[in-house]
C-alpha cells in the first residue's frame, strides 16, 4: 500500500511540474534592432555612442583599394544617417599586429563617384578613417586601453591653434560582427576645412605653394594593389622601401650628428636605425622633387 501512495504522489508531481510549465508563455528572445528594422550584433542598451553598421554584401575586404559597403548610424538605436562608401583596411604595424583592424573608407555616391559628406557635424570630405587600438589576442596584449591617446593629441593641437583631425567615439560593426569602440576621424589632407594649403603647379619651374610631408613607414605603392591579405600580412620590407620619387631624408642622424652614409639604402639595412625619412603626403610624387635642402 505504502508503494503504490509513494507512486501515486510521485506521478501526480511530476504531472503538475509538466502541467504548470507547458502553460507559461515560452520565454520571448529580444533581438536588439535599430528603429528601421535592422539587427544589431550586440545590444546597444543606453549607449551614448553612435552605432556604425556597415555591410558589404558578402564581399571581402581588400587592404587597397577598397571595395563598395553601406553604412548606417544609429544614436539611440534610431538611424541617424545612411551613405555608400568604399572600404579598405588601413594600418602597417598595427594591421598585421592587431586581431582589431583599423578602417579608411571614402565617401560616394550611387555611381561609385567620391562626394563629401558631413559627420557628426564636421565639415563635409570624402576621405574618412576608423581607428582602432592594437589588441592582439594571441599574445594577450593591448596598447591604449584607454582608447583616448589619438584622441588627446588632436585636442589639444586644437586648442593651440593647429589643425589636427577632427573625430567622434563610435561603437562599430562590420558584416554582423561588432568589433568595438573606435575613433571616427578626418584623414588629414589638403583641404580648405582640413590642411587650408594651395595646390602646386606641377608646370612651374618654381615649385612654390604648400605640401604635407610625414614622418611615415613608406607606402608599398600601386604595383600592390589588389594583392591578397597575407602579402601585407607578412612583408615588412614594404614599410621601409624609402627612395627619391616618395620621400627624402634628413641630413642628421637621431643623435644630430651628420649622416656620411648613402640614403635609400635595402629595407632594414644595419644603420637604418639612425634615419629619419620625410615621405610625400601632398603632393604624391611622379617624378623626383630631389631637395636641395633637408631638415
Amino acid at each position: 500500500m505504502k508503494n503504490l501512495l509513494r507512486l501515486f504522489w510521485t506521478w501526480s508531481l511530476i504531472f503538475s511540474v509538466f502541467f504548470l510549465v507547458s502553460c507559461e508563455k515560452p520565454l520571448e528572445v529580444i533581438v536588439p534592432k535599430g528603429d528601421d528594422g535592422q539587427v544589431f550584433a550586440i545590444d546597444t542598451e543606453e549607449s551614448e555612442l553612435p552605432y556604425l553598421v556597415i555591410d558589404t554584401q558578402g564581399k571581402d575586404i581588400p587592404y587597397e583599394p577598397g571595395t563598395p559597403a553601406r553604412m548606417k548610424i544609429y544614436q539611440r538605436k534610431k538611424l541617424i544617417q545612411e551613405q555608400l562608401i568604399d572600404l579598405e583596411y588601413r594600418g602597417k604595424t598595427s594591421f598585421r599586429l592587431s586581431d582589431k583592424k583599423g578602417f579608411n573608407f571614402e565617401t560616394i555616391d550611387d555611381s561609385g563617384e567620391g562626394v563629401d559628406v558631413s559627420f557628426f557635424g564636421m565639415p563635409e570630405e570624402e576621405d574618412w578613417r576608423l581607428i582602432g587600438h592594437v589588441v592582439n589576442l594571441t599574445e594577450k596584449y593591448i596598447w591604449d586601453r584607454s582608447l583616448i591617446y589619438n584622441h588627446v593629441g588632436y585636442e589639444l593641437s586644437r586648442k593651440i591653434g593647429k589643425y589636427a583631425s577632427r573625430g567622434q567615439f563610435v561603437e562599430v560593426e562590420v558584416n554582423g560582427e561588432y568589433l568595438g569602440v573606435y575613433f571616427f576621424c578626418e584623414k588629414v589632407k589638403r583641404d580648405s576645412n582640413r590642411i587650408n594649403i594651395k595646390s602646386l603647379n606641377f608646370s612651374s619651374t618654381d615649385l612654390s605653394g604648400g605640401y604635407i610631408l610625414k614622418i611615415d613607414k613608406s607606402d608599398p605603392g600601386s604595383e600592390h594593389d589588389g594583392k591578397p591579405l597575407s602579402y601585407f600580412m607578412n612583408n615588412w620590407e614594404d614599410d621601409a622601401r624609402y627612395n627619391d620619387f616618395n620621400s627624402f631624408r634628413s641630413n642628421f642622424d637621431i643623435f644630430q650628428n651628420l649622416i656620411t652614409f648613402p640614403a635609400f639604402q635595402p629595407p632594414y639595412h644595419g644603420q637604418q636605425y639612425l634615419e629619419t625619412y620625410f615621405g610625400y603626403e601632398y603632393p604624391r610624387q611622379k617624378t623626383s622633387l630631389k631637395p636641395k635642402r633637408s631638415t
